[in-house]
């Protein structure tokens, strides 16, 4: 089993709701853990990743795979990336994520209810599903990627990206939903 974490440290959750797989299964379970940088923090165009597993036969497997499609690290880079994940601004750009989905997350609440959308809210990470067939109408500060058509919930749910700043995201609820 693959479990992406990619919103472990940010998301409508606090930052100790959600606990991570590798916290919750022996050694013998067959569980990777996937978690990135990309959806939390900007580091100017990189991007940490981590593969994380307890079996030591998976990891194995891991470090031959990675080892063919990536080189090692220089010691120095693990230098860096301790220093990024214990810098005190990597919190309070965490922070950050956290308030503006939760801003948005009671913008989506408040705007679903008022026009009695069907909506499958989100307990953690930082997207919702909301049934609606509304034309959505893109415009310069509205990104498309804020309303995914969720395919996998039947049709007419879209799945709303919550991880976006609070006055764009206003003005996107307003565009698809009213």
């Amino acid at each position: 089993m693959i479990v992406d974490h990619c919103f472990l440290l940010a998301g409508v959750h606090g930052p100790d709701i959600v606990t991570p797989v590798w916290r919750l299964v022996n050694e013998q379970a067959p569980v990777i853990a996937i978690w990135d940088t990309g959806k939390t923090v900007h580091l100017g165009g990189s991007k940490l990743g981590f593969l994380i597993s307890r079996n030591p036969e998976l990891r194995a497997h891991l470090e031959n795979a990675v080892s063919v499609i990536q080189y090692d690290l220089p010691l120095h880079l693990g230098g860096w990336i301790g220093g990024v994940l214990g810098d005190p601004r990597f919190r309070e750009i965490v922070d950050d994520l956290r308030k503006a989905t939760r801003t948005n997350q009671k913008l989506l609440q408040e705007a679903t209810a008022r026009l009695g959308l069907p909506q499958l809210g989100a307990h953690a990470g930082a997207f919702e599903l909301v049934k609606t067939d509304r034309p959505v109408v893109i415009g310069a500060t509205v990104p498309l990627t804020c309303f995914e058509e969720s395919s996998g919930w039947g049709r007419g749910w879209r799945r709303i990206a919550l991880a976006r700043a609070p006055i764009a995201f206003e003005e996107a609820i307003t565009h698809l939903l009213e």
